[in-house]
């Protein structure tokens, strides 16, 4: 069940991107978000406390910002780069961006409540994270 949907979401994304890529209209200035994470199904993406959007760079930038007890900061890009693809676009609600990274699947929404969610098909299992965010 899970390949089935991997392989229905992986064929979604690739034609969106192409679709998508094309019509998204004049872009912002980067968002820098502060997060409190609410929910995580895997722990690798626990540390992160910062977001960072840049809609004309086509680019999201997990960050932890936080790093009074860690030897070193962490951040994780996401954006376009060989086989990695992402489009992200401001929609009604907000914004809404969606790729592939590492032949994984990565869907993103950030809401007008500004509760931003991120799914991530990693080999047979979806991780899934919400934070509350603050510009």
């Amino acid at each position: 069940m899970i390949t089935m949907a991997k392989g229905a979401l992986a064929a979604f994304f690739a034609t969106a991107t192409v679709s998508l890529a094309a019509s998204h209209a004049a872009l912002a200035a980067p968002l820098t978000l502060a997060c409190d994470l609410l929910h995580a199904s895997h722990p690798a993406f626990e540390l992160v406390d910062e977001i960072v959007i840049d809609l004309e760079k086509q680019s999201i930038d997990f960050r932890q910002a936080d790093t009074m007890d860690t030897s070193h900061a962490r951040n994780w890009l996401f954006t376009n780069r060989l086989e990695d693809r992402l489009v992200a676009f401001e929609d009604v609600d907000g914004i809404v961006a969606f790729g592939v990274t590492g032949g994984r699947p990565l869907g993103v929404r950030l809401g007008a409540d500004r509760v931003f969610t991120f799914a991530w098909i990693a080999g047979s299992d979806v991780w899934s994270y919400r934070w509350q965010c603050l510009p």
